[in-house]
């Protein structure tokens, strides 16, 4: 495929004949060197939600002249589920393999959010940081580098719940941050620019 700096929607073709919607920020730079990949995994579960969350979000918040972007459509599917956690492995897998990208980076809000920290304790080969916020947490180890946000009026995860399981987590995974926002409920996704910009300039130094 010809990477073409700017941003655009492509499709990709599945291995069952299907089509799957994929949206790319590419920055001029890749013409003379790697560049760092955000995976974004967009919130929800239905067909077609990555619009607002790019828009409102991960543009604002991510310097697309440095990173690229690939967002996919989790079609229905959480993204930590079959067949769309395959889907995504194989996507980074092949990301790696052809185009020229130097380290892959993970981030994602509310479902997108509880992906990018699965990938994060699953797939630790594929990843080297993450980024999550307004997720739902588990007990896990992270390998990565993981910077995760949560709003103490969250309506839909339970702020408590998951300072409790963090902080367990942090005592198996000596890389992640857990930040606290006072003001932000869990529908105020594009509120959160300045924290994941925050987000990304603390995994820029994390980075192995």
């Amino acid at each position: 495929m010809d990477l073409k700096p700017g941003f655009s929607e492509i499709s990709l073709k599945l291995s069952n004949g299907n089509a799957w919607p994929v949206k790319l920020s590419i920055p001029q730079k890749i013409i003379e060197e790697k560049v760092p990949l955000v995976v974004a995994l967009h919130w929800a579960v239905s067909a077609n939600e990555n619009e607002e969350f790019m828009n409102c979000l991960m543009i604002p918040a991510i310097d697309t002249s440095r990173y690229m972007i690939i967002a996919p459509l989790s079609q229905f599917h959480s993204w930590w589920e079959d067949p769309k956690e395959r889907q995504v492995v194989r996507l980074i897998n092949l990301v790696k393999e052809f185009w020229p990208v130097s380290q892959v980076i993970i981030a994602g809000y509310s479902d997108g959010g509880t992906g990018a920290v699965h990938f994060a304790s699953n797939h630790p080969k594929l990843i080297d940081g993450a980024i999550a916020i307004a997720g739902y947490y588990r007990p896990a180890s992270y390998k990565a580098p993981t910077y995760i946000i949560h709003g103490v009026r969250d309506q839909l995860f339970s702020y408590s719940r998951s300072k409790i399981i963090l902080e367990k987590n942090q005592q198996k995974s000596d890389r992640l941050k857990f930040v606290s926002v006072e003001t932000l409920s869990h529908y105020e996704a594009c509120n959160y620019v300045n924290l994941l910009q925050k987000g990304m300039e603390w995994i820029e130094q994390n980075l192995d």
